[in-house]
């Protein structure tokens, strides 16, 4: 699987890895652990295309983000936010999400 902070970064490698890694302790880093729950960064999509310089997913792996995601989707939890509510999340213990939402002058 390749690093998503180095994709679509035409110059750095890609870092082949499993799709639940531990990533080591490095300097003031913390030891964590890492999971890639989408396939968009390996497609592409959006205005992002896919990088040229990694390789092409297997049909393993992709079965593995989609298990992963249709797992997430069932079991996910929604937040009615109203204005003035704050939702703080530690983005690196939870999967997280974020849909579509209506910008205009009553929702913003």
């Amino acid at each position: 699987m390749a690093d998503l902070g180095r994709f679509n970064k035409p110059n750095r490698p890609y870092i082949e890895r499993p799709l639940i890694f531990r990533q080591p302790a490095v300097n003031e880093n913390p030891e964590r652990v890492v999971i890639q729950c989408t396939r968009g960064s390996f497609t592409g999509f959006g205005a992002l295309p896919r990088s040229p310089n990694i390789p092409p997913i297997t049909e393993a792996q992709a079965e593995a983000l989609d298990a992963l995601h249709f797992l997430a989707e069932k079991h996910h939890i929604a937040l009615d936010l109203q204005k003035g509510d704050i939702q703080y999340i530690h983005d690196y213990s939870i999967f997280h999400a974020r849909k579509a939402f209506i910008d205009d002058t009553e929702h913003q």
